[in-house]
């Protein structure tokens, strides 16, 4: 008899369904019976029971949002598992034979989907998998596929008809045959010459012709009116900031080395937010002067991740900088920004530079604009994970309302819905994190509302990207078009003219091109 345990509920061999209902993530019958108590939102689910011997096992996911999906349960033995996704996020991980102790075959068929892991056996020590495992991707994004888990006996086949494999395909234990079956197009090459994803040189590949493919590089735009400014108004300029050695001029998927974000308000008031990587020194400077750039007024490093804060020092050496804002926590420093953070400090401690220590509570106004500090939590925070330090910066311009969120972590989201609720509502969200699969909890989405959402990408030619977007339109219902990558779209202007739709947007590459 299916039961559930907080957040772990277990079929006991029950055919199940996966969908969303009210808002919240619940487990029902093939019948449509509900058969969890409370919202399963982010919880796991097994196929299986605990000690069990089940004919087969069946979970069919429509919607909702869960950590794991488990053919089998612990220490079960299980003759067929089937796994179909036809919709919804796992953000761990879809273990086809999940803790069974012996598994007959697997069968994993992902539509529309987006997913961290896919395993085709079993996670449980000593674990065997006598039959065949098939795993089928349709549509959606999975970033590894891991063929294996256990001793499988059998043959694995992975066949991927559509969607993207953005890492890797590996396999582990394998006793059959490994074959893939992939488009040819689903290839990306990285800054060093490899390429996404990766396969086992023991697989039996097959490779499919491509369809509808576009060189994309025939849409881009003239950069020129990037450092175009408008006195009269507030803009914010996400710098595409990449590796200088690479070149990569004809392609919209640099390698990411960082966060920056300019925002440039009348009679020449200036904030930069994040500074991108040391890699990137030469790009920034030569950008901000581009722009005109001699003073910035707020240098804020939202946290000391060298993504974030690189290029502190060459700001300093190079502009007037009247105020730094760093997040008021004890937490450390990543080792490329702690001696530009000490002789920053220093600086301070001889009167030649201003520093700020903020935390929540804490604000500014710059001309017509006011900033708002909702994270970090209270002054002196401590902890050992530098992204839930970083400072959260409210906007507000007139009617225009932008929220920028640097690392945070899905914790720190829930608080801030929790504490400010419709209060976070803003045109222009900066997702969290460069919107990798375990920020943009749904529910901060939800009370966030943005028109607009921003994403400095990942690295690696855009890695995650597919998987992020997936994500956001699908997860968290936002429209295509509201959504807006470095790695997609390039560079990237915001104009505020402080009506509430009074937005305009210009990207480096054409958009409207690039979304049909």
């Amino acid at each position: 008899m299916a039961y559930q345990n907080g957040k772990t509920f277990f079929a006991c061999g029950q055919p199940v369904v996966v969908r969303l209902a009210d808002g919240e993530t619940h487990i029902f019958s093939t019948d449509g019976e509900r058969l969890s108590t409370e919202d399963m939102s982010f919880g796991t689910l097994y196929g299986g029971g605990e000690g069990l011997e089940l004919d087969s096992v069946s979970i069919i996911q429509e919607s909702g949002h869960l950590q794991a999906i488990y053919g089998g349960g612990i220490g079960d033995t299980v003759k067929n598992v089937d796994i179909t996704v036809n919709g919804g996020v796992v953000r761990s991980k879809y273990v086809g034979g999940g803790m069974a102790k012996r598994v007959g075959e697997v069968h994993i068929t992902l539509n529309n989907t987006a997913a961290h892991t896919v395993m085709t056996g079993s996670e449980a020590e000593g674990a065997v998998i006598e039959g065949v495992a098939n795993v089928t991707l349709n549509s959606g994004v999975v970033l590894n596929i891991k063929c294996g888990g256990g001793e499988v006996l059998g043959g694995v086949n992975v066949t991927v008809n559509g969607g993207r494999i953005e890492k890797q395909i590996t396999d582990e234990g394998i006793k059959g045959k490994l074959n893939i079956s992939l488009p040819e197009d689903i290839f990306v090459k990285n800054s060093k010459g490899g390429q996404f994803p990766m396969l086992p040189e023991t697989a039996n590949i097959t490779l499919t012709p491509a369809l509808n493919y576009d060189d994309i590089k025939i849409y881009k735009r003239n950069k020129d009116e990037f450092f175009k400014r408008d006195a009269k108004r507030t803009e914010i300029r996400m710098f595409e900031l990449r590796d200088p050695a690479l070149k990569k001029e004809d392609t919209p998927f640099p390698e990411f080395i960082g966060d920056s974000i300019l925002i440039t308000l009348p009679k020449g008031k200036t904030v930069l937010v994040d500074t991108g990587l040391q890699y990137s020194r030469e790009e920034l400077k030569n950008g901000l002067e581009s722009l005109g750039i001699t003073t910035i007024n707020y240098l804020v490093i939202t946290h000391l991740h060298g993504d974030h804060g690189g290029n502190l020092l060459m700001l300093l050496d190079n502009f007037i900088v009247d105020t730094v804002i760093v997040p008021d926590v004890y937490a450390g420093a990543e080792r490329s920004v702690l001696p530009q953070i000490n002789e920053t400090m220093r600086r301070a401690q001889l009167g030649r530079q201003k520093v700020w220590r903020v935390a929540e509570g804490d604000e500014f106004q710059l001309g017509d604009a006011r900033f708002e500090v909702l994270s970090p939590e209270y002054h002196g925070f401590c902890t050992t994970d530098l992204n839930s330090t970083s400072i959260v910066l409210k906007m507000t311009y007139f009617e225009n309302t932008v929220l920028l969120t640097g690392d945070i972590t899905q914790a720190v989201e829930l608080r801030l819905v929790e504490k400010y609720g419709d209060a976070l509502k803003c045109d222009i969200l900066k997702s969290a994190h460069h919107a990798i699969l375990s920020q943009n909890h749904y529910k901060f989405i939800d009370a966030c509302s943005p028109k607009i959402v921003a994403v400095h990408n990942l690295r690696e030619n855009g890695v995650f990207m597919n998987v992020t977007r997936y994500t956001l339109e699908n997860v968290n219902k936002l429209p295509p078009n509201s959504i807006y990558f470095t790695g997609r779209d390039g560079a990237m202007k915001f104009t505020l003219d402080g009506k509430a739709d009074g937005i305009k947007i210009w990207t480096e590459y054409d958009r409207e091109v690039i979304l049909k």
